[in-house]
């Protein structure tokens, strides 16, 4: 079998169990890429891990965790309302 065609039938297994568990897509996608890659593919490695963005992923993930700090000790509220309250009901 191809692999184009067992990677193909690999995402959408992904995105069908992820619609129908609680898995997270694309933890499963990478875990399911470095599967099919090394075992099936023949590939090395850093090969495999050479497409992913890095530096998106970590911006993506500190952000995150950024505005989740701020909301658990609620400053995303005390922001808001201020700029509510900066506003005095006026819509444009």
């Amino acid at each position: 079998m191809n692999l184009g065609i067992i990677t193909l039938c690999a995402l959408a297994l992904a995105v069908i169990l992820s619609c129908t568990t609680s898995l997270n897509v694309g933890l499963l996608a990478i875990a399911l890429a470095w599967f099919i890659g090394v075992y099936l593919g023949h590939m090395p490695l850093r090969e495999i891990t050479g497409g992913f963005p890095v530096d998106l992923f970590l911006t993506l993930a500190g952000v995150t965790l950024l505005f989740s700090q701020a909301r658990v000790n609620g400053t995303l509220d005390r922001v808001a309302h201020l700029a509510v309250r900066l506003c005095r009901g006026r819509v444009l």
